[in-house]
């Protein structure tokens, strides 16, 4: 998810906190609820530090295999909540007297807040790998896009009448304006029906906060995120079983994957990506399917991403009900494999990309993404590699390539 999403969970589960505490019967000092809401703001984004090393791999390979990558993980998430805890307490105990029961609970929020952050990255189609080391591979939710502006309706309103300084209340105003305002501007991405729908809810919760009690704001807006991520878990997978329906039609074919992701707001228009062996083949389809074509049908849905990069080629695969195929992509599946064993960067390379993609330029080799094959530019997922390489790349992470299903061998 983006850094204002999980600033904002993190000040959600700060202000849960809060408002528990006081129900218990010992109302929390001022001292401890500042300390709260700026710890656990802090930890929430604080596994996103990963960006600072990835130049020990270099370029843009180093920011695939390392974003994400061990800061994103269970036993590293619970250090550094550890580690925030730990300096909330030191600062926070400087200036005003915090309890030991405020120290207890500043550890857990700060653990809670370090492992929410995973599993909120755990929702999109980019994945992570939160149980290395006793697991390598990548895990995919398939369900959120990355910057969902529903969490931010949801999440502002509960939080602004606590706010207590007007640094607070602008950034959480901010957050709540632009949640309403860019899916007017964004008309690629976000059909007219959705941000009328938006703007309605924004209002209507608004209004309706204004007389709930703190802890009702806070308990219905917990609920709320958790509903709109559940509700979009649950489309994505009517989505890929009926993908996976159509395609299993096709004789001699093999699915590999189905790779799921929302539109900003909507959970009616899915981008997909379907991952086959056909063959001696390797083919990807990429398309745009409605799973409520009565209320919003194919045609309405935002176009996908028909400008990148990827060789297109002829699609001849079988028809998916309400569905359209934006692009296709096909090559010898032993030519992947051949890159794999004879290119170091492909190998390392492959420890990331879930929908891979290639074609040669001159002396130029292009290994891609189609997730995030966007424009005929080269995108963050896009490599320029030279046959042979001039080095081969270091401090390689451990996970498992996610198309090992297609290689059949694993990273050297």
């Amino acid at each position: 998810m983006d850094n204002v999403t999980h600033a904002l969970a993190g000040l959600l589960l700060a202000e849960g906190v809060v408002r528990l505490r006081a129900r218990g019967g010992t109302a929390p000092s001022a001292a401890f609820s500042r300390t709260a809401w700026v710890a656990s703001a802090l930890v929430s984004n604080l596994p996103d530090i990963d960006l600072v090393y990835t130049e020990i791999t270099g370029g843009r390979l180093g920011y695939l295999l390392h974003h994400r990558g061990h800061t994103h993980t269970a036993p590293v998430a619970l250090f550094l909540g550890l580690l925030t805890a730990a300096i909330a307490i030191l600062v926070g105990g400087r200036k005003e007297a915090l309890t030991r029961g405020d120290a207890g609970w500043l550890v857990g929020l700060c653990l809670a807040g370090a492992l929410g952050h995973l599993g909120m990255d755990a929702w999109n189609v980019y994945g992570v790998h939160p149980l290395w080391p006793l697991y390598d591979g990548w895990i995919y939710g398939d369900a959120v896009f990355i910057l969902e502006p529903l969490f931010w309706i949801a999440a502002v309103p509960a939080l602004y009448p606590s706010a207590r300084t007007s640094v607070g209340r602008f950034f959480l105003g901010l957050v709540l304006w632009l949640a309403i305002a860019l899916p007017w501007f964004v008309h690629q991405m976000v059909p007219l029906p959705i941000a009328v729908a938006l703007s309605t809810y924004a209002l209507a919760w608004t209004v309706l906060s204004m007389g709930l009690s703190r802890g009702a704001r806070v308990a219905i807006a917990l609920t709320s995120v958790l509903a709109i991520a559940g509700g979009f878990a649950g489309a994505s997978r009517v989505g890929r079983a009926r993908i996976e329906a159509a395609l299993a039609t096709e004789p001699g074919s093999t699915t590999h994957d189905v790779t799921m992701s929302p539109l900003p707001a909507n959970p009616l228009c899915w981008q997909a990506i379907a991952i086959q062996s056909v063959g001696d083949a390797y083919r990807m389809r990429q398309l745009t399917i409605a799973l409520a074509p009565s209320i919003l049908p194919v045609a309405k849905c935002p176009m996908g991403s028909v400008g990148g990069s990827s060789p297109e080629a002829l699609d001849v695969g079988p028809a998916i009900p309400n569905a359209r195929i934006e692009r296709t992509f096909t090559a010898p599946r032993a030519e992947l494999a051949a890159l794999d064993g004879a290119h170091c960067e492909v190998n390392a390379a492959m420890r990331f990309l879930r929908a891979p993609f290639w074609k040669r330029e001159g002396a130029t080799l292009w290994l891609g993404d189609l997730r995030f094959d966007r424009s005929a530019a080269a995108d963050f997922s896009d490599l320029e590699l030279t046959e042979p390489p001039a080095s081969c790349p270091k401090w390689l992470p451990s996970w498992t390539p996610p198309r090992a299903d297609v290689l059949g061998a694993t990273p050297r």
